[in-house]
């Protein structure tokens, strides 16, 4: 007995989904609530194709996106040795790119062009006066974050294709509500309608 739970209570899903999207084959229903079969069963479609194929699309474009802005940065990114002109403190805060513990430091190293540049750079907290760290500056020898690597490209393409298919889903959702609430005071009119009609009959009262 237990093992037909599972099927007993999978056909009454079944038949409640069935009767939601209209496919129960109920003699009463009228032009309105055809229609609004008619609707779900569209929206449904829309939810199974256009959803999952716009994510893939928006993932692809984010990808290349992503990918050939990470490539324009790395051709006009350079990667230098700063000199420390201070030593690093002790503590610092968590490195975004690399997860150590680094602080800001002043140094001065030499740009692409040549030209001697000084400022603050980001080093690893303890390192001594007159270390050298590895940091990127741009054309101009400016300090600058470096280009995104494979791990944050990934991570905005989910972010895309998270945020386009929940989109997707809310506005066709949203349609759905929307179609249903009209259609429904549109049936609720047609209720009215027959209703005057009908009640004079049941009731023997007639309007003057």
């Amino acid at each position: 007995m237990t093992s037909c739970r599972p099927l007993g209570g999978l056909r009454r899903r079944l038949i409640r989904g069935g009767r939601w999207l209209g496919c129960d084959r109920n003699p009463l229903r009228r032009t309105v609530d055809r229609a609004e079969t008619a609707i779900r069963l569209t929206i449904l479609v829309l939810i199974l194709t256009v959803v999952p194929a716009a994510a893939v699309l928006a993932g692809r474009w984010a990808d290349d996106a992503a990918l050939s802005q990470a490539q324009q940065q790395n051709a006009a990114t350079h990667v230098v040795s700063a000199r420390l002109l201070d030593a690093a403190p002790t503590v610092g805060a968590p490195d975004p790119y690399a997860g150590a513990e680094v602080a800001w430091v002043p140094a001065h190293w030499t740009a692409p062009d040549g030209r001697a540049r000084s400022g603050d750079v980001l080093a690893p907290v303890g390192a001594k006066k007159g270390s050298t760290v590895s940091t990127y500056v741009d054309a101009s020898g400016n300090f600058t974050d470096p280009p995104p690597g494979r791990g944050e490209v990934v991570g905005n393409v989910f972010m895309t294709v998270t945020l386009v298919g929940l989109s997707l889903l809310a506005i066709l959702l949203a349609a759905e509500a929307v179609s249903h609430q009209l259609l429904e005071r549109r049936r609720l009119k047609a209720w009215d309608t027959e209703w005057q009609v009908v009640a004079p009959r049941w009731t023997g009262r007639h309007r003057t």
